[in-house]
């Protein structure tokens, strides 16, 4: 029979190749899953640098609001700052844009701009993100949404009146609606009444659009990214961390814009 040196040195070269059969195989699926059509499609559009344009837009800064605690101290400062207008706006998913607002869709966030001089704690002319996804946020906000002498700019307010309705807050403190001010500014316009229209021609400030910044092709039947630009689920967008900071610039954008439109 072997000695017992070489019945070890046998041991350990079973072992070995053992070892090195499964990292072979293990190497070759890694190397198919890279060279799939789905991670080529991924490689194509890396996370955080979905559109050039988008990150030449100028960054706004950002008061983030993720917990019931912080969402009653922000908006007690907001309730003692009467005197200023503030644009706000909301990001909604679940939304059926074919029909009434009114009965659907799922308020994500709020964002609100008040001017570059109010201070809530983390400097000066900040735009704020209210992450009413998280347990308290929205019902914590609720008392200065509802509180008339607080005057909010909005663009289509009926739209963000309605969703945020249906989740029982009724919004008053009515400041303007940007969208029916530039009608009656200019009811025969071509370019139409969008934010982002109104914002580029009247404040030089254009705006990339969510499916430029977040679309991704939709997968052929053989896997191959197609023509057809999909959006991900929207709250999937705010809940990753991967899209969250392109997520949050994109949604308080809209709201500085209007308040700039506002003040042309």
């Amino acid at each position: 029979g072997l000695s017992r040196e070489a019945r070890a040195s046998s041991d350990a070269s079973s072992v070995t190749d053992g070892a090195g059969a499964r990292l072979a195989a293990a190497a070759r699926e890694t190397a198919a899953a890279a060279a799939s059509p789905a991670a080529e499609a991924a490689r194509a559009r890396p996370v955080g640098d979905f559109t050039p344009g988008f990150h030449d837009q100028e960054e706004v800064g950002v008061h983030e609001v993720s917990d019931a605690a912080e969402a009653r101290r922000v908006a007690a400062l907001l309730c003692a700052r009467d005197e200023l207008i503030h644009a706000c706006d909301t990001e909604v998913a679940d939304l059926d844009l074919g029909r009434s607002p009114l009965g659907q869709g799922r308020v994500l966030c709020i964002t609100v701009y008040s001017g570059p001089d109010l201070d809530v704690g983390s400097g000066p002319g900040k735009a704020l993100f209210v992450d009413t996804t998280e347990p308290g946020v929205l019902e914590a906000f609720k008392p200065w949404l509802e509180r008339e002498s607080a005057l909010k700019v909005w663009h289509n307010y009926g739209f963000d009146r309605h969703v945020l309705y249906n989740h029982g807050v009724d919004v008053v403190g009515f400041g303007g609606d940007t969208m029916h001010m530039a009608r009656l500014w200019d009811a025969s316009r071509l370019a139409g009444y969008s934010l982002a229209a109104l914002t580029e021609e009247l404040v030089g400030r254009a705006k990339v659009s969510m499916k430029e910044i977040f679309g991704e092709p939709k997968l052929r039947k053989d896997g191959t990214p197609g023509k057809i630009i999909e959006l991900p689920p929207l709250d999937s967008l705010q809940a990753s961390p991967l899209t969250r900071p392109d997520w949050v610039q994109y949604a308080v954008y809209d709201a500085k814009g209007t308040w700039l439109l506002y003040r042309e």
